[in-house]
This record gives C-alpha cells, sequence and structure tokens, in this order.
C-alpha cells in the first residue's frame, strides 16, 4: 500500500459537515451585509482611504491627550449659565450646605 491514500484520508465530506459549512457561509454573508448597509448608512467610501494610499500622502492622526487650547463646546447661553452656576456656588456652611456641596469642585 505504499503510495496511496488510504481511504478515510480522503477528502469526501459528509452531509453535516456540508450543512455546518453552509451555514457558516450563511452567516459569514449575512455579517458582510449588514456592514454594507452600515456603511451605506453612514456615508462611507472605500475607495476614499486607498486613493490616499496611492497618492503617496499619508497624514498621520494625532493620538495625543494634549490639546492646544481649552475649548467648550455648546450651545453658548448653556455654556454661559453652566460656568456662572459653577462660579457663583462655593462649599460653605448652613442651610444650604448639602446642596452647595453637589457645584463645588
Amino acid at each position: 500500500m505504499t503510495g496511496s491514500v488510504p481511504y478515510f484520508l480522503c477528502c469526501q465530506t459528509s452531509s453535516s459537515s456540508r450543512r455546518t459549512i453552509a451555514k457558516r457561509v450563511e452567516s459569514f454573508i449575512h455579517q458582510f451585509d449588514e456592514i454594507s448597509k452600515q456603511r451605506s448608512k453612514f456615508h462611507l467610501n472605500p475607495c476614499m482611504a486607498v486613493a490616499d494610499v496611492q497618492s503617496g500622502i499619508r497624514q498621520e492622526r494625532e493620538t495625543s491627550s494634549y490639546t492646544d487650547e481649552p475649548t467648550i463646546y455648546g450651545r453658548e447661553e448653556d455654556r454661559e449659565f453652566i460656568v456662572k452656576l459653577l462660579q457663583k456656588h462655593t462649599c460653605g456652611s448652613g442651610n444650604n450646605r448639602l446642596r452647595k456641596r453637589f457645584f463645588c469642585l
């Protein structure tokens, strides 16, 4: 029997194995469809990144936790109200002590 492959090592698969593989393939297809839907939903263009790489332009992301200047984003009136509220209340004693404690930094 030298030079021949035994029958049990042959690449024949059972029907249950084929069914299992088919289910996995269907699962992958479903996952790819979901990814495609999300890509369309968020208007992502996969060709955009490829074009940047092919043109030779490489721009590194800014990954530092430090900022150049402190900024507060939001509606101006709300921002001003919150800043004044935080500056106005100071920790103190008396009946308002518990209420003021929440505003102290």
